[in-house]
Formats: structure tokens, C-alpha cells, sequence
């Protein structure tokens, strides 16, 4: 299937391209599965609500995916909700341009997240190692410019909690190191917030502007070859990053969870929480504030040992 007209109505929908891709990966899985599923060439006229449901348990219980340690890992909850999400628009669209009827999907509702469904955060051992290696006094040796970069894009994601975009996208006009104030123009869902920037932060961000050089872009942050550096390029550093600070699932978010996760245990609000991270719903920002899975197993394993007398 030619997913290019869906990808324009996207777009004019005002979708981001990494959105956009997702929505496409999907609905491009979904159609491999449902061809699987029936044996026939895909037809979206046929497809029915119990088509979707069979598929939101195939997500839950059978679909699997390749780790970058090339281990077969299965979908997180978080990950089938945001698919069903997808897969609704996929179906909206073809309904709206009259290819179906009705949208089979719209009574497919998002699994309920159990509170042990949490985001991963670094705890505080593994928050040192990283901070530790991303310090480290020898890789400012071999390359200082490459050393103050990548140190300042991980501090905007541990101190100001910034998305792998939001970093890809920041450009030096929104630095404001008078009022000390970094400012997010677009952020998800269109949205804008500014974000108090420590002592630390802008120590890393001035320092690295010293090394950055005068090139053709606004963006805050380049590759080696003095272009804008894309999420892509943020993503592969986060890679390389995993593999020596010895962290395997190490990406962008885990930092921007750290961030959050941090200011809950040090007894900040929800709501100053909320708007540092640019949530809209504060139910969002709750997952902050609850049990880590190292901690409830703690409070299990308190129990063990204990006989009747």
C-alpha cells in the first residue's frame, strides 16, 4: 500500500515527522499482520472491530521486536497504547477519505497501565556513571569539542528535561543566559514552555558555545561536520553512550525520566513537575511519584525470612 497521501494528510494535519513515521510504521505492520491473519491482499473495507481487537492482543501477547543487543524483546504496554493511537488515525484518514465506511477501530481502548508499568529512570549509581564517564578529564584530551557537546546535551536533558526532539530542535536564540532561562518554542503538541536553567547547565551550555564555532545554523547543537545535528545523530550518540557507560537500555527519554523522577524525590510539586516537562495532564506526571520496581521489591523482600512463632 502507497502510504504517500496519508504521510501529506499528516502533514496538514500539523503531525511531526517523527510522528508521522510512527503512524506509518504502524499502519504498515498492522497491514502485514492483518495479510498474515487472513491470507488474502489487504482490503481496509474488511477489516472488522474484532480484526483490532485480535490484533491489541497479538501486540500484548505475541508481538515481538529486535533489541540493538539483537535480543528479541516484547512490546511494553505504553508501546501497544501508542500503536493503538496511531492505527486510529490510519483508520480515521481512510474513513474521512471515503476508502471505508466507518472506522473499525474506534472502540479499541488503550490498555490499562498497572502502576509497576513505570518509565525507566537511572538510579542514583547509575546517574554517577554516566556523569562520571561524560566528565571524564581524558576524552577532554582526545577531543574537547566533541567532550563539551555531548556533556551539554546530556545536561539538558538531566537538568532541564528536554525530549530527544526539543534538543535536536533548540537554537541559540533560546538560551537566554541573563535571565537564565532556556525556552522550548515547539514543543509536543505545538506547545511552548521555559525552563530555569541551573548553575550547572549553563556552565556546560557557555562552554560548549566556546567550542561550537561559527556556522551556517542556529541550532545549538552540530555533528563534526558542522550541520545541524538531527535526533538521529542524538540517538546513535545515546548508542555509543550505552555500550561504554555500561547502561544497556541508556536512550535520550531514560534522561528526561531522570530529570522528572529527581525533582519527585526531592518533594517537588506535580504541577512545577507538569510544566517543566510540558504535560498538559497532570496524571501523566503522577508516574513520577510512584514506587520504582526496585523499591516495591524491597518492601517484598522485607517479608522474607518472617515464620509464624
Amino acid at each position: 500500500m502507497n502510504f504517500d497521501n496519508f504521510r501529506l494528510w499528516l502533514q496538514e494535519e500539523g503531525k511531526r515527522s517523527n510522528t508521522i513515521t510512527r503512524y506509518i510504521k504502524v499502519a504498515s505492520d498492522f497491514i502485514d499482520w492483518h495479510m498474515s491473519k487472513t491470507g488474502q491482499t489487504f482490503d481496509p473495507r474488511l477489516v472488522t472491530p474484532l480484526d483490532m481487537q485480535d490484533w491489541k492482543s497479538y501486540l500484548l501477547n505475541e508481538a515481538t521486536y529486535v533489541t540493538s543487543h539483537g535480543q528479541q524483546q516484547r512490546y511494553s504496554v505504553s508501546t501497544v497504547n501508542n500503536a493503538i493511537k496511531s492505527i486510529k488515525v490510519f483508520f480515521d484518514y481512510l474513513q474521512e477519505q471515503g476508502v471505508i465506511p466507518s472506522n473499525p477501530a474506534v472502540k479499541l481502548r488503550p490498555q490499562r497501565v498497572q502502576e509497576f508499568d513505570q518509565p525507566r529512570w537511572l538510579d542514583r549509581a547509575e546517574r554517577s556513571r554516566l556523569l562520571f564517564y561524560i566528565d571524564n578529564a581524558e576524552l577532554r584530551k582526545k577531543n574537547a569539542w566533541r567532550f563539551t557537546r555531548n556533556r551539554a546535551i546530556c545536561f539538558v536533558m538531566l537538568h532541564a528535561g528536554l525530549r530527544v526532539s526539543e534538543v535536536a530542535n533548540l537554537e541559540l536564540d533560546d538560551l537566554d543566559f541573563y535571565e537564565e532561562i532556556l525556552h522550548v518554542r515547539d514543543g509536543k503538541g505545538g506547545k511552548s514552555r521555559h525552563i530555569p536553567m541551573n548553575k550547572d547547565l549553563v556552565g556546560v551550555l557557555e562552554e560548549w558555545l566556546e567550542y561550537r564555532d561559527d556556522v551556517n545554523t542556529k541550532k545549538v547543537f552540530i555533528s563534526q561536520r558542522k550541520n545541524a545535528l538531527t535526533v538521529d545523530g542524538i540517538e546513535h550518540l545515546f548508542r555509543s553512550l550505552s555500550v561504554k557507560v555500561g547502561i544497556p537500555d541508556l536512550t535520550p527519554h531514560v534522561l528526561r525520566h531522570t530529570f522528572a523522577h529527581d525533582l519527585a524525590e526531592r518533594g517537588e510539586s506535580l504541577q512545577t513537575i507538569a510544566r517543566l516537562l510540558g504535560h498538559t495532564n497532570i496524571n501523566y506526571t503522577k508516574i513520577y511519584v510512584s514506587p520504582s520496581r526496585e523499591e516495591t521489591r524491597a518492601a517484598v523482600n522485607k517479608l522474607a525470612g518472617e515464620r509464624y512463632s
